[in-house]
């Protein structure tokens, strides 16, 4: 505290430094920028239940990447955030099935395209069959990682916020 307290120094310079003005705009301005990068780049989010579980757990917070998408397009395994009707409630859902592909689930085991899915994330199998189910030019097949609680289905890419972020 002494060096930053030294002789001829007030309290003040030593926090706000020779140029208050400038250190309150670059602090102003620092400020400005973090809250519309966390509004406009990250979005947190809390996840509520076990869709994904064991990989997202319930309370978890996390982080969606808005930008993620703007120069690709989503993968096969990408966790991703699906807004729904109500502007409030989002999604976490896992990416299986690309735009124009064939996704059948039948005795748990979910193919696309006549392939089977190796799906180390998963934590259990669907109880029951799903399709076969063949996605349009911008719909992406969306499901948990929990499959005895969820599944979820195609959805269009405009639904698809961004990437979620662990």
């Amino acid at each position: 505290m002494n060096a930053i307290l030294s002789p001829g120094r007030s309290v003040k310079q030593a926090i706000l430094g020779t140029n208050p003005d400038v250190t309150v705009y670059r602090v102003t301005l620092l400020l400005a920028i973090a809250v519309l990068s966390f509004r406009a780049l990250l979005v947190p989010i809390r996840v509520s239940g076990n869709s994904m579980a064991p990989n997202f757990q319930d309370g978890g917070l996390n982080f969606v990447n808005k930008w993620a998408y703007t120069k690709e397009h989503p993968n096969r395994g990408d966790v991703v955030a699906v807004r729904t009707a109500d502007p409030k409630v989002i999604y976490i859902k896992r990416v299986i099935g690309l735009p124009g592909e064939t996704v059948t689930i039948r005795g748990g085991d979910v193919t696309v395209n006549g392939k089977t899915l190796t799906e180390g994330y998963a934590d259990a199998r669907v109880p029951y069959p799903v399709g076969p189910m063949k996605l349009g030019s911008s719909s992406y097949f969306v499901i948990g990682d929990n499959r005895e609680v969820t599944v979820f289905g195609p959805v269009p890419e405009s639904q698809i916020i961004g990437k979620v972020l662990f």
